[in-house]
């Protein structure tokens, strides 16, 4: 925790370390619009094709914003980004602020009684739940002063799970162990369904959304309940984990993942919520993010489990940012070399799925504006 108020710096998005700075290369206006980039939580963004390791040396920062009064915690909600506006969360003031995402200025802010959530943006609206107990929609055109459209309560116990927007509703974990269904519109509450035991275990991690189904992490593992639902909603299956997920579940290629706290990670069948495969990394990973050629899981990769190979590409990147392993390949064939970068060193080595290291070459540090 920082005991002072946090920096929002700007302006090529960078939402893990809340950092926003300038290139002067881009020319797509970046987007972020909620926890994972989307309802799936892939935590990847194809738009992106302008920043590279032989330009990102050029980033340099435009502005920066205190989020916090100087005196309490950072903020604990990730940001986000959409239309030009960030929106952003602050423990110390519990004020919810959109931002100019060129400049810096203040748009419009609400102040709480408590702090906010990861926000999440569509339908005009930018919607965050706070540990008040409510879930919020603000609009986005919102000046100075922000009223809310509406505010509903997430249950008895509140929340601090981040929303999901998906196809015109808002789908969130409650403390009360619930996963709840709104309609973005309205805020009206269509469905909820047990996950956890009342009163043990909140749900705090992001639903997860892809075609007809929700996918939430609860103790026993990931639960997944139809999109369209009455309550109490049960869910369609339960695919069990050893150890209580860790992170928000990630869906990708027909696969639903999640990382347990001990570092496994879990690949289950998102149709039928059978076991696919499953692979190890370092205690406690936050997140799982994928693209078309890889999954990517944070923590360092400790040892290989061959079913996990299959025509999938794992990428494991350490809460510190210091290690990113690439392999691909699948278990009939020998699989293709991958790589590994320890960004503090500035060095990268060449890695066989089933040799030990080939070659080592000096490569430049990365994420760290001049």
């Amino acid at each position: 925790m920082h005991l002072s108020g946090r920096k929002l710096c700007a302006s090529a998005f960078c939402v893990a370390g809340l950092a926003f700075l300038v290139c002067g290369l881009t020319n797509v206006e970046p987007r972020w619009p909620q926890y994972g980039f989307d309802a799936r939580h892939t935590l990847f963004n194809p738009l992106e094709r302008t920043l590279n390791r032989s330009n990102v040396a050029e980033l340099s920062l435009q502005w920066e914003f205190m989020t916090g009064n100087g005196t309490g915690i950072a903020p604990l909600s990730g940001p986000a980004l959409a239309d030009g506006v960030l929106y952003v969360g602050s423990y110390a003031e519990t004020t919810f602020r959109a931002l100019d995402a060129k400049t810096g200025a203040i748009r419009w802010s609400y102040t709480g009684s408590s702090f906010f959530s990861d926000p999440a943006v569509g339908s005009g609206h930018v919607y965050t739940a706070s540990l008040d107990g409510n879930l919020y929609a603000f609009p986005t055109d919102c000046v100075g002063t922000c009223t809310p459209t509406w505010a509903v309560p997430v249950g008895t116990l509140g929340t601090n799970s981040p929303p999901t927007f998906s196809n015109g509703k808002i789908y969130i974990g409650g403390y009360d162990g619930r996963a709840y269904a709104f309609d973005a519109n309205t805020g009206a509450e269509l469905w909820s369904g047990q996950v956890n035991r009342p009163g043990i275990d909140p749900v705090n991690w992001a639903p997860a959304v892809s075609g007809n189904q929700v996918f939430v992490s609860g103790d026993s593992g990931v639960y997944a309940f139809p999109t369209e639902c009455t309550t109490p909603c049960q869910n369609l299956w339960l695919g069990n984990t050893r150890f209580a997920p860790d992170a928000a579940p990630t869906v990708a290629d027909g696969f639903v993942l999640v990382p347990d706290y001990q570092g496994t990670i879990h690949a289950f069948d998102a149709a039928t919520g059978s076991p696919q495969w499953k692979g190890s990394v370092a205690a406690s990973p936050h997140a799982i993010a994928v693209d078309r050629r890889c999954a990517a899981h944070c923590g360092r990769l400790r040892r290989r489990e061959s079913p996990c190979l299959r025509r999938l590409s794992r990428m494991a990147l350490s809460m510190s940012a210091r290690l990113i392993l690439s392999i691909r390949g699948a278990t009939s064939s020998p699989t293709r070399p991958g790589v590994l970068m320890d960004a503090s060193r500035s060095q990268r080595w060449s890695w066989a799925a089933r040799t030990r290291r080939r070659w080592r070459l000096p490569v430049a540090t990365f994420m760290q504006p001049r």
